[in-house]
Formats: C-alpha cells, sequence, structure tokens
C-alpha cells in the first residue's frame, strides 16, 4: 500500500499566502493600538454597540450556511451548492449592514474616529474587516458565476469547484475568527 501523497492546489496556495499577509497586517495593527492605549486616559472609553453581538451571530451562521453549501457540492448537487453560496452571501451582507448601524450609533453617541481612541479602534477594524469581508464576497459571487461553466456529469468540473470553494471557504471561516479576535480586543479595549 503506498501513502498518500498530499498536494496542494494553486487555490489553497493563493489563499494561504493571502492568510499570512492579512494575519501579518492586523496583528501589526493590534500591537499598535496595544501600545497606544498604555498612554490613554480612562475617559475615552466607549460601550459596544449591542449591534456588534447581533452581528457576530449572523457571521457564524453564515459559515454554517457556506458548510452547506460545500456538502451539496461533495454530493454533485449543485443547484443546493449554488443556493447555499447565495446564502451565505446575503448573511454576510447583513453581517456588514450590521456592522455599519453599530459605527451609526457610535457618530450618535459623538464617538469619532479622531476625537476618541477607543472609537477609532472600533472604526479602524471594523472598516478594514468589512473590507477584507467583501472580498470573501466577491469570491463566492466569482464561484456562482464560475457555476455556468461546471458541467456536473463531469468530474473534472466538479473537482475544480470544489478547491476552488474549499479555499474560498478557508479564507471565508478565516474572517469569521478573525472578526472573532477583533470582537474580543474591542470588548476588553473599550
Amino acid at each position: 500500500m503506498v501513502p498518500r501523497r498530499f498536494t496542494f492546489n494553486v487555490y489553497q496556495v493563493g489563499t494561504a499566502v493571502a492568510l499570512v499577509s492579512i494575519t501579518s497586517f492586523f496583528v501589526a495593527l493590534i500591537l499598535v493600538y496595544l501600545f497606544t492605549f498604555r498612554q490613554m486616559e480612562a475617559e475615552s472609553h466607549i460601550h459596544v454597540p449591542g449591534m456588534l453581538w447581533a452581528s457576530t451571530l449572523v457571521l457564524a451562521i453564515s459559515s454554517a450556511a457556506l458548510e452547506r453549501a460545500r456538502f451539496a457540492l461533495r454530493r454533485g448537487m449543485v443547484s443546493g451548492y449554488k443556493s447555499g453560496l447565495t446564502v451565505t452571501m446575503a448573511i454576510g451582507v447583513v453581517f456588514l449592514v450590521l456592522q455599519m448601524f453599530s459605527l451609526k450609533e457610535l457618530m450618535d453617541e459623538g464617538v469619532y474616529m479622531k476625537t476618541n481612541p477607543h472609537g477609532s479602534v472600533f472604526y479602524v477594524f471594523t472598516s478594514i474587516h468589512g473590507a477584507h469581508l467583501i472580498g470573501g464576497l466577491a469570491w463566492l459571487w466569482y464561484l456562482i458565476r464560475r457555476l455556468h461553466r461546471v458541467r456536473p456529469d463531469v468530474e473534472q468540473d466538479l473537482r475544480h469547484q470544489r478547491y476552488a470553494t474549499g479555499a474560498a471557504s478557508l479564507y471565508w471561516h478565516f474572517i469569521g475568527v478573525l472578526w472573532l479576535i477583533l470582537f474580543v480586543l474591542l470588548l476588553a479595549w473599550s
């Protein structure tokens, strides 16, 4: 019995490079804020908008929807796969809308990026994370558009779609875990 060789596909390699880059960026950003917060006054603390709790739950649900789509694709159920991706995208948009409401709530309370250091953390983290989530939404849209070329009866077409979807789901779940880390830091620093 010959041991199976583990090989990487181009989607996995590209995603790994992107995730290392994103991780490095956010670690650097977190370190900057850690050093900055040592010098801040306690009066600049703010309350955490309640919508952030809801948006966190919504993002977790989107990950479950994406896994449901992957399950359908593994079974060759292309229509279930497409609907799962569509649901994931819709939930991702809901996450972004909830994030915008959270930021509006801060603005309504007079918390602005220039005037409140703790507020700047919220604005920077949620905005940059949102931009990365939009990248994930674009990737999911690409996967849906690509389905027009996938022939469900051709294993090679399905395999390439599974590779691309696997890499996209790794990215999506990474963005979800990244949000959890950022959210915990926002709670601790607020």
